[in-house]
């Protein structure tokens, strides 16, 4: 049995799109676990009239306290074999979980990724499925660092239970973004083999009027910061020979959020500062970082040298509040 966890908070316009492709999954031995997360609308009335409707449904509700806290929720009452999480404003397709359990049993790998499609409503244009899995022995870290197609999220990812429960792997609830990283990389340090799948199952939905588009420099927003940190001080111990990828994407963090800081110098001098100074202690050796492409390190100095270009052009990229 595969256990899906959807932490659900203010997504009553999307929340039934969600649960109904899970429940429309060509795999049906499944458990759908949902938390409401203490969200103020009919978030939590929908959850329970869904489970009326599906015995596979069990709903959780909790007072708020983030996405970490509810996949938590879910992890500790989970049943399954396998673990999926999916976020409550996206969507599968229909076969989503079928091809991931495939893809790790086929292999014998411990964990599957397949590749994920961006959009702004409910139609996409899906391309022709390439049935070949791609495993990786070598470098099953290759599943955390490719941003365009598989990526560090823990929602197109299909877990082992057994392994979550053996190494007491969980997400940190004072992470608020970025959540995910820290918690597939330990994942990963773990196993030996990761299947993945070059097809575009899972539908990450970009909200117009979400946190891509309008971002507020909140204490919460920056934990992302210290999610880098936690895998970086990981790295160190555990895969150092992978700790240069996880650096750089560390660097342009810092650059982006210095680069919003820009826009309101008033209000956030003091952060502005702060990821100067980490800017500053952190960019020595930047060409010498292994694994890490050449245009992405030229992107890394430019981004770091130019700050003031970088924030115009980035401004005209996401309204920060």
């Amino acid at each position: 049995m595969i256990s899906v966890i959807v932490p659900v908070y203010k997504v009553q316009d999307y929340l039934p799109r969600c649960i109904d492709s899970i429940l429309s999954q060509s795999y049906k031995d499944i458990e759908v676990i949902l938390v409401d997360d203490g969200s103020p609308d009919e978030c939590g009335r929908i959850c329970d009239e869904y489970s009326k409707k599906d015995s596979r449904i069990v709903v959780v509700h909790k007072v708020n306290g983030g996405l970490s806290s509810a996949r938590n929720a879910g992890l500790d009452i989970a049943k399954g074999e396998y673990i999926s999480f999916v976020d409550s404003d996206d969507w599968l397709d229909s076969r989503f979980l079928e091809n991931l359990y495939n893809a790790l049993i086929n292999t014998d790998a411990q964990m599957s990724a397949c590749k994920f499609c961006r959009t702004k409503g409910d139609e996409v244009t899906r391309a022709e499925f390439e049935e070949d899995i791609h495993t990786i022995t070598t470098d099953r870290y290759a599943c955390v660092f490719d941003e365009n197609s598989y990526a560090g999220y823990a929602w197109n990812k299909l877990f082992s239970k057994d392994i979550i429960d053996k190494y007491n792997l969980r997400f940190d609830e004072k992470i608020f973004n970025g959540e995910d990283f820290p918690f597939t990389i330990r994942y990963v340090h773990h196993i030996d083999k990761v299947a993945f799948i070059k097809q575009d199952l899972y539908y990450y939905f970009f909200r117009e009027s979400g946190i891509m588009n309008t971002i507020r420099l909140s204490d919460r927003f920056v934990t992302i910061l210290y999610a880098r940190e936690q895998v970086l001080d990981f790295l160190t111990q555990h895969a150092p020979d992978v700790y240069d990828r996880c650096k750089a994407s560390y660097l342009s963090i810092l650059c982006k959020i210095k680069y919003m800081a820009m826009l309101d110098m008033d209000k956030h001098l003091s952060l502005y500062s702060e990821v100067n100074a980490k800017i500053k202690s952190n960019k020595k050796g930047l060409f010498s970082l292994k694994g890490v492409k050449t245009k992405d390190k030229i992107k890394l100095w430019l981004m770091i040298n130019f700050p003031s270009v970088m924030s115009k052009i980035y401004k005209k990229k996401v309204k920060v509040i």
